[in-house]
């Protein structure tokens, strides 16, 4: 704030994929099932496993967490 920028904190979800095609339209798909909205999702990775871990924006993060573990999804 003090050099002039604008800072904000938000809490996102962090969901470990495979690195295979199809696994970010599944995981939307999963949300979809359950009623949940995306805001906005970007790419970062693991680099102790090596898999893609797909990081999203939601209102709820406990419903989040609860609809992808209940699927099987690896939720940081």
């Amino acid at each position: 704030e003090n050099a002039g920028y604008l800072c904000r904190l938000t809490d996102v979800t962090g969901v470990e994929v495979a690195d295979e095609g199809g696994n970010l339209h599944n995981l939307l798909l999963a949300l979809t099932e359950s009623n949940i909205n995306v805001d906005y999702v970007y790419l970062s990775f693991n680099r102790d496993s090596g898999k893609p871990i797909m990081v999203f924006h939601t209102e709820d993060i406990m419903e989040v967490r609860s609809c992808l573990k209940s699927r099987g999804y690896t939720v940081l």
